[in-house]
């Protein structure tokens, strides 16, 4: 894993934790399983939804959200116990030349 940002949200009515983490994975062809060149691929980014209890030393991984929109993300946050938003700080995973950032939503 090779994580950015994250957002921790606590169950209001048990010691669950949900937890977001951005994870740019290196970009692997899917046929061959190699690792491509990340300046012309760019990352394989993706978010990931772990969930533990307050004072455990382990999380268990609950899915991996990987999308389109997901291209460069920065930052992400909860919404609520089903949603999150989060930001690509770039509008494309390479080039020289990039647009301002861009936030979006996801449920």
């Amino acid at each position: 894993m090779n994580l950015h940002g994250f957002d921790v949200r606590p169950d209001k009515h048990t010691d669950t934790l949900r937890i977001l983490l951005v994870n740019h994975r290196p970009a692997i062809d899917a046929v061959t399983g190699k690792l491509l060149d990340g300046t012309k691929a760019g990352a394989n980014s993706t978010i990931e939804q772990f969930q533990t209890k307050v004072g455990s030393s382990t999380m268990r991984h609950v899915r991996t959200y990987a999308h389109e929109i997901i291209q460069t993300p920065n930052r992400v946050a909860w919404v609520n116990d089903h949603a999150f938003l989060f930001t690509n700080d770039h509008s494309g995973k390479v080039g020289i030349v990039r647009t301002p950032p861009c936030g979006q939503f996801f449920s």
